[in-house]
């Protein structure tokens, strides 16, 4: 474990997902890398430079490695998930709120970092779906609702010219998902006391 345990351990992730992401969508947008629809493209992106395709599978091998730094049983609870989204999501937000000026996407790294971060979250929201269903239906029926219009705000990884939402309104989308986490911390928090 990395020093300062599982919240080191997080910091180091989202970190590690930020920085892949950002090289990634640098060399997207220089136009060396293409995306590649097939489904069975493990990264759904490929390049003929093959030091670029070296690098970014690099990256995404390194984020692997500081998830896997985390035990398992730590990475399943949804406490603990709903943490990372939540570090996610306020990263996201921020980097909206710079990419947006006077309703036009004027920033387009800032835009595809918070879309990377938005879409990453959601992924690992539905690995706990079926357990927030079940645990924490209410909870989990305002969050799911948050991430359906929330994915709506970056519709493709290139930005459009005009925002789809304003930075207001993802944040009010944001807080929805943190003021849920929080009610799951608490309940998570008073099952642990009893």
């Amino acid at each position: 474990m990395t020093p300062g345990g599982a919240e080191g351990g997080l910091i180091k992730v989202i970190h590690g997902i930020s920085d892949s992401h950002r090289r990634m969508m640098t060399v997207l947008l220089e136009g060396h890398l293409e995306f590649d629809n097939t489904e069975n493209s493990q990264y759904l992106i490929f390049t003929k430079d093959a030091k670029i395709k070296t690098n970014f599978i690099t990256s995404v091998q390194a984020v692997d490695s500081a998830i896997a730094i985390l035990p398992a049983e730590q990475r399943s609870k949804p406490e603990f998930v709903l943490q990372v989204i939540t570090s996610l999501l306020d990263a996201a937000n921020s980097e909206y709120g710079a990419a947006i000026a006077n309703g036009k996407i004027t920033a387009p790294i800032e835009y595809q970092d918070s879309r990377g971060f938005v879409v990453y979250s959601q992924e690992l929201y539905k690995s706990i779906s079926s357990q927030m269903t079940q645990e924490y239906p209410q909870a989990h029926k305002a969050i799911d609702t948050a991430f359906v219009e929330l994915v709506k705000v970056w519709p493709t990884a290139i930005p459009p010219a005009q925002a789809v939402s304003t930075s207001e309104d993802v944040t009010k989308l944001v807080k929805t998902i943190e003021e849920n986490t929080q009610k799951v911390r608490e309940k998570t928090s008073t099952k642990a006391q009893s």
